[in-house]
């Protein structure tokens, strides 16, 4: 058999082979394996060093995540849940890429495009400029992707060496980033500059 033949009979439409034969040249396992890292990747950022730093996705106005909160008018126990929640829910995401467990990539999922959605809703609710929504935007639509394509092709989910080797490095590099923000303080609400209670 010639081998350019093989590789097209590989690459049919339609086919499966190419999943079991290298998982990340399947092109939905490809999308759901950066997604899932993005994902997660960017939470964790958002929840651990970027906590006391003021950037352009904040409510207008707020110079750290829990001026954000008070902006928003939720009490800081609405962002201890909602920062449990959302740690949570990316865990899941890049826990998936080490094990295939469909329940971790439902959940997981499913958790991130609320909580975004919600996140785009306060955005709005307080008159922000449609850019300082765009991250949540970004994290709802990558976390919409992962539940079409899990819907759609759940052998998508399927793990291999490869995949493995990208949760294991994600999954390095959040703890890493939680144990540094940690050290530093960023976890305790008593180092946070808060608005003025009017």
């Amino acid at each position: 058999v010639h081998s350019s033949n093989l590789l097209v009979r590989c690459f049919e439409p339609g086919t499966k082979k190419i999943a079991k034969m290298a998982g990340l040249l399947y092109a939905p396992t490809f999308v759901m394996v950066l997604s899932k890292a993005a994902i997660g990747l960017w939470v964790t950022s958002v929840w651990s060093w970027r906590l006391r730093i003021e950037t352009s996705f904040r409510a207008e106005g707020a110079k750290n995540l829990v001026q954000e909160f008070q902006k928003y008018g939720f009490p800081m126990w609405v962002m201890q849940l909602v920062g449990a929640v959302k740690g949570s829910c990316a865990a899941m995401l890049v826990i998936s890429l080490l094990y295939p467990v469909p329940f971790f990539t439902l959940l997981g999922s499913a958790g991130i495009l609320f909580l975004m959605c919600v996140a785009v809703g306060s955005h709005v609710k307080v008159g922000d400029a449609m850019e300082r929504s765009l991250a949540a935007a970004c994290m709802a639509t990558l976390a919409l992707i992962i539940l079409a394509i899990d819907i759609i092709d759940p052998q998508a989910a399927a793990v291999d060496l490869v995949i493995n080797s990208i949760g294991l490095l994600t999954a390095l590099a959040c703890a890493t980033m939680v144990i540094f923000s940690y050290q530093k303080g960023d976890y305790n609400l008593d180092n946070y500059e808060r608005l003025l209670e009017a």
